[in-house]
């Protein structure tokens, strides 16, 4: 049980790395709307 948590975490923590570069991917695009409704995501994450 002790190790699904685990990997349940790290699948966060990844998906939040993700969602960090397509923030930044889509800022450096002018698409403000998106990028700050991926940054809060990954805050959420967090």
């Amino acid at each position: 049980m002790k190790d699904d948590k685990l990997k349940e975490a790290l699948r966060w923590i990844r998906q939040a790395s993700e969602d960090i570069d397509a923030a930044k991917y889509n800022h450096r695009g002018k698409k403000f709307f998106v990028s700050c409704f991926l940054s809060h995501q990954v805050v959420e994450k967090f």
